[in-house]
């Protein structure tokens, strides 16, 4: 969350947060997939793209991670990405 924040008063880098929470993904830190959904929920250094964003808290949510359960839970009871559902959102 370093460069997302722009650590130590400066700018945010969200093309170096984003290759640092890959690779942090890659390696298995469910943080950094709910990270990375964040970000292309708000669309920040990424074009807004709904479907991926709850592709990764998908991926967060499934390891366990609360918060991602929470924003995937929104996502698809209101239909951002794909259909609503609301059982699945309460499920989640």
């Amino acid at each position: 969350m370093f460069y997302e924040r722009g650590g130590l008063g400066g700018a945010p880098d969200y093309g170096a947060a984003i290759q640092n929470y890959r690779e942090a993904m890659a390696l298995g830190d469910l943080d950094a997939a709910a990270n990375l959904g964040g970000l292309y929920a708000d669309g920040l250094g990424v074009a807004q793209d709904y479907a991926r964003a709850r592709a990764y808290y998908g991926i967060a949510a499934e390891g366990g991670l609360a918060r991602a359960m929470e924003y995937l839970a929104w996502l698809t009871e209101f239909g951002h990405g794909g259909p609503p559902d609301v059982p699945l959102a309460l499920a989640w």
